[in-house]
């Protein structure tokens, strides 16, 4: 019964050890009434009830009007907005790392072939006239021939 009953989140700190005590045995007159256990528990219990109210760390109300937790009063919308955001982020992040390895990647495969460097080498030297038109007409006929052994 949400914003209904108060939290029991640092009752034994707000009414003291003696007080949590009473409360249950007794009850209180509240809206909705707090039954008394005081016929239902023995002492033990109710020592185990006080022991397990004073464990729990003291903090904001979880309940009622003046909740400040952030989950209750639509806080949790905003964590799943902020969430989804966030993966949002990290899918981007990770679709924009593998297509950018797949741009250098197939950047790396638009390097001339073997042939063709081969073809340039050859015609280098023609230009500088280490070698003649009839030597390197055979020697590219040659490379055409080897390279297409080669593949």
């Amino acid at each position: 019964m949400m914003r209904v009953h108060p939290s029991l989140r640092g009752a034994v700190e707000r009414l003291s050890r003696e007080g949590v005590v009473v409360t249950i045995r007794e009850g209180r007159n509240t809206t909705p009434p707090m039954p008394a256990f005081e016929s239902q528990l023995t002492e033990e219990e109710i020592n185990d009830v006080v022991a397990y109210l004073d464990t729990p760390p003291v903090g904001p109300r979880n309940f009622g009007t003046g909740g400040d937790d952030g989950m209750m009063d639509g806080g949790m919308w905003s964590w799943l907005l902020w969430s989804v955001l966030f993966l949002v982020f990290v899918a981007a992040i990770v679709v924009g790392s593998v297509l950018l390895t797949r741009t250098l990647w197939s950047r790396g495969s638009e390097r001339p072939s073997a042939r063709d460097a081969a073809l340039d080498i050859l015609k280098q030297r023609f230009a500088r006239g280490e070698i003649d038109r009839d030597e390197f007409e055979e020697r590219r006929r040659g490379l055409k021939g080897a390279l297409t052994r080669v593949q």
